[in-house]
């Protein structure tokens, strides 16, 4: 666990939804309590999955029962019988991703088909929310260096422009998870740079993942993955 960051993810269109009532089963009983206390739908099913993926990644770090979860001050959950490991869960649309890590790490996926924002109303937000170097970024997309991924994409003038909002978003929101951060704070503070060694991005024509760990240099070949990294 010292070398690699654990990572799993998970399409929930490729469930049905008895599948992913078995799958319930198969939590932990601390997990079970959170997914069974939600209403059915679309929000329960993705944290099932979440819960699952999560818990396929602590197998493989040789934990068995993870036993119970609490929460931070801020929110961010953590085990209450192995304070060696982080963790941290995202989901969009229908994706999800889990990363399990022996330093403090965040993850955020964001499945650009179900956002289905404009480019025109990704500006307003980008005018709002990010930092002018952020903004500029953005609107120099086109002659950025491309992110891990993207190399392979045809994409318009406007792809790019959307694919670099949510460059940015994600790592604002992996970052403020793996700092135990209130967004709102990493908003204002933290300046999204491509070229931050403590950040791992793939982008695919309809989705965006970022991993970050503050704590520790991040390359590609030290993410063990569970499953394909194709989020479509």
């Amino acid at each position: 666990m010292s070398e690699y960051i654990l990572v799993k993810l998970d399409n929930a269109l490729n469930y049905s939804e008895k599948q992913i009532a078995e799958l319930e089963g198969f939590l932990s009983k601390s997990r079970q309590e959170k997914t069974t206390s939600m209403h059915p739908g679309r929000g329960r099913n993705l944290s099932i999955l979440a819960g699952d993926a999560l818990e396929q990644l602590l197998l493989k770090a040789g934990v068995v029962n993870p036993g119970p979860y609490g929460l931070s001050e801020n929110g961010k959950p953590y085990l209450t019988r192995h304070p060696e490991l982080f963790f941290s869960l995202s989901h969009s649309g229908s994706l999800v991703a889990a990363v399990l890590a022996s330093e403090p790490v965040g993850i955020d996926v964001e499945d650009l088909h179900f956002r289905g924002k404009t480019v025109e109303e990704l500006r307003r937000l980008a005018d709002r929310f990010f930092l002018p170097e952020e903004v500029d970024f953005m609107k120099g997309a086109r002659r950025s260096e491309q992110c891990w991924g993207e190399d392979d994409l045809v994409l318009t003038e406007d792809e790019k422009e959307s694919l670099a909002f949510y460059r940015i978003w994600t790592f604002k929101e992996a970052w403020a998870k793996a700092e135990d951060i209130p967004l709102p704070r990493i908003l204002k503070e933290d300046a999204y740079d491509k070229d931050n060694p403590s950040i791992i991005q793939r982008v695919e024509k309809g989705s965006v993942l970022t991993i970050a760990s503050p704590e520790r240099k991040l390359r590609p070949e030290k993410v063990l993955l569970g499953g394909s990294f194709s989020l479509i």
